[in-house]
Formats: C-alpha cells, sequence, structure tokens
C-alpha cells in the first residue's frame, strides 16, 4: 500500500471517528423534553426590541431526529399583524448537558436583514455563523436558554 494510499484511509476513518463522537454527543446530552418523542413540536412567543420599534413574534418549531443521532430543526417564524410566514432550517449539535449549537441550512427567500428586526440575527442572514446557546432551564415540557452571541434568552415549550 502506497503512503498515499494510507493516509486517505488515516483521513477517512478519521472523518468517521469524529462523525461518530459527534453524533455520540448528540444522542446523550438532547434535552430532557425530546426524549421519547419523535418530530416533536415547539412554541414560543416574544418580542424583539430595537431603537425603532417593538415587535411581537411567535415561532414554530419541529424538532427531527435523524437516524445518525443528529437533530433538524423546522422553524417558522410569524410576526404580529403580518399575514407572511419565514421559514429556517437548522442543524442542531448538543455538545454538553447545558451546550448546543445551531447553523442555518436554508432560509425562505423572503427572510432577508431588512424584515429581520433583531440587528444580530439580520447579520447573521448575510454572514451565517454557527451560533452556540447556553441551557438555562429544562425539564420534561419547557427548555429556556440564552444565546451566547446575543444574550438574548427564549423559552419553548413541547407539545402535551
Amino acid at each position: 500500500m502506497s503512503n498515499a494510499n494510507k493516509v486517505i484511509s488515516g483521513l477517512v476513518l478519521a472523518n468517521v471517528l469524529v462523525l461518530a463522537i459527534i453524533a455520540l454527543f448528540n444522542a446523550r446530552h438532547h434535552p430532557p423534553f425530546l426524549e421519547g418523542r419523535n418530530n416533536t413540536m415547539l412554541f414560543s412567543h416574544g418580542r424583539t426590541y430595537s431603537a425603532e420599534v417593538v415587535e411581537g413574534y411567535q415561532e414554530l418549531f419541529t424538532v427531527d431526529h435523524r437516524w445518525d443521532g443528529f437533530h433538524d430543526l423546522h422553524s417558522t417564524i410569524l410576526t404580529e399583524g403580518d399575514e407572511k410566514s419565514l421559514k429556517v432550517y437548522y442543524s442542531v449539535y448538543f455538545w454538553g448537558r447545558d451546550l448546543f449549537s445551531t447553523r442555518d441550512s436554508f432560509r425562505s427567500k423572503d427572510y432577508t436583514p431588512q424584515v429581520e428586526p433583531d440587528a444580530t440575527e439580520a447579520h447573521l442572514i448575510d454572514y451565517p455563523a454557527e451560533q452556540f446557546f447556553q441551557t438555562l432551564y429544562q425539564d420534561k415540557s419547557n427548555f429556556c436558554y440564552a444565546s451566547l452571541l446575543t444574550s438574548s434568552v427564549q423559552c419553548i415549550t413541547a407539545d402535551q
């Protein structure tokens, strides 16, 4: 076996090992309210404050547990007074009991920086990055977390 084949085999093995470790972290550290539920519906409502306006919104989430231990999050954002909804699809990774991250996979074409009242979130539309969150509280029905990027706090409730 040539050196190039050994290097390629080593890289493939390392890649598989990293994916297996990430899947293990996801399987061990997902929140208790996801236990025994697949395609869980979550709900939150809140307000975004800026210098010009206070804007209310509702957000509906569906968490899809994939076979490989990873999770996809489908989010629909409904702004108070608007007839349209904005959709965002995320990949979610649970790194520990109190830490998780998200990465945007897809946004609806109408979700632009001009319609996002939160300046940090508007910036992330043009320059996507993985966001990290700290878990503040969780039980079988509720999950509260803080964004380490924006310091915003959000609580979501699982369907009963």
